[in-house]
Order: structure tokens, then C-alpha cells, then sequence
């Protein structure tokens, strides 16, 4: 199985990219040792309580981008914004839960992190999810929960997910697979009632 264990730190990124375009055009140095007028900027608005920046700031922590790696403050700041439920922070506290990452492993507290997550529609919380539910890591083995929601990552375009269903199913009994099948069935029909009423 493919698991998603690096941060959703895409925001995050593109928020970097953005800075370090702009600073670099005024000639300001970028050290890691010191914190960049990004990183105090993105810093004052997680102090100020907003999620996206909580989650930004956990996600340049534990990466060690723009700021010397911490794997606590990391965590601080991601269980802030997720607390708020921020589904970026979620899954990122469930990969730190997954791999020990400034803690020791735990696959239960993962579980529970991408659960939240993946009920918001992060598709690599979704994935890893899957995966947890197929290995029986953290919890109970259950192929139909693992197909499904492999199959909800698959949706969201994540190419691992699409070959973790497949491996999956190939796994699942029929009972399994179509349990699966008429949880996704009920998710859509659904989403198409909502629709309907949306209009």
C-alpha cells in the first residue's frame, strides 16, 4: 500500500514561493537560522489565532523551511489549527502521529487525526486512512472501509489511491467490496439530493 506520509504542506509552499519571490527581488537574505520577515509575518497572524497560519507555521516548522526544524512547535501549531478544524493540520498531525515524529509512533492517535480529516475531504488523510483500515494498523483491519475510502481518494485525483483500491479490492471478499460500493452509492446519491436542493 501507498501511504501519503509528507505533510499537506501545499499552501504552505506556495505561500513560501510567493514570499521568497518578493524578498529576493528586494535583496534580503534568507537564512534558516533566523527567522525571515515571512515566517514573522506568518507567526504574528498564528498568534492572532488564525488556522491557515497556525497550519502554515506547523507546516515550515516541520519541514524546517524558512525556520530551523521543530518537530513540538510543529505539533503546537498544527493541534491549534486543527482544533479549529483545519483538515491540512489533521492530516498533518496524523502523518507526525504515523511516523514518531517528535512523539513516539502511534497509529491510533493517525487514525483519529485522518478520520477528522478525511470526513473534510483532504484526499491524502483519505488515503492514509485507507491504509490504516487495510493493515489493521491502529485499530481494527476492514477492507470494505479501506476501499472506500481509497475509492474517495481515487475521486480526488490522488494516483496512489487508485492503485491501493486496486490492490484492496483484489484483497476483499465480495461481501467486503460491496459494502463499499453501497456506501459509496449512498454518498453520491447524497451529494446529487444536495445538489438538487441547492437549486
Amino acid at each position: 500500500m501507498h501511504r501519503n506520509n509528507q505533510p499537506d504542506n501545499h499552501t504552505a509552499q506556495r505561500r513560501c514561493d510567493i514570499a521568497k519571490y518578493y524578498l529576493e527581488r528586494i535583496d534580503i537574505a534568507m537564512t534558516v537560522t533566523e527567522p525571515t520577515p515571512y515566517v514573522n509575518a506568518v507567526r504574528l497572524m498564528a498568534e492572532q489565532g488564525d488556522p491557515d497560519a497556525q497550519h502554515t507555521m506547523g507546516a515550515l516548522l516541520l519541514q524546517g523551511e524558512e525556520i530551523a526544524q521543530d518537530f513540538d512547535a510543529a505539533a503546537q501549531w498544527h493541534r491549534l489549527a486543527a482544533e479549529q478544524g483545519h483538515p491540512d493540520a489533521q492530516h498533518d498531525l496524523g502523518v507526525m502521529a504515523w511516523e514518531g515524529l517528535g512523539c513516539a509512533p502511534d497509529a491510533e492517535a493517525a487514525r483519529q487525526w485522518f478520520t477528522l480529516a478525511a470526513q473534510q475531504g483532504n484526499p491524502d488523510a483519505r488515503n492514509n486512512l485507507g491504509v490504516l483500515w487495510a493493515t489493521g494498523e491502529g485499530g481494527a483491519q476492514d477492507l470494505a472501509q479501506a476501499c472506500y475510502w481509497f475509492a474517495l481518494a481515487a475521486r480526488d485525483g490522488l494516483p496512489d489511491a487508485q492503485d491501493n483500491l486496486q490492490q484492496a479490492r483484489n484483497e476483499a471478499s465480495e461481501q467486503e467490496w460491496r459494502a463499499a460500493q453501497e456506501r459509496l452509492d449512498a454518498l453520491t446519491a447524497q451529494a446529487t439530493d444536495d445538489a438538487d436542493d441547492a437549486l
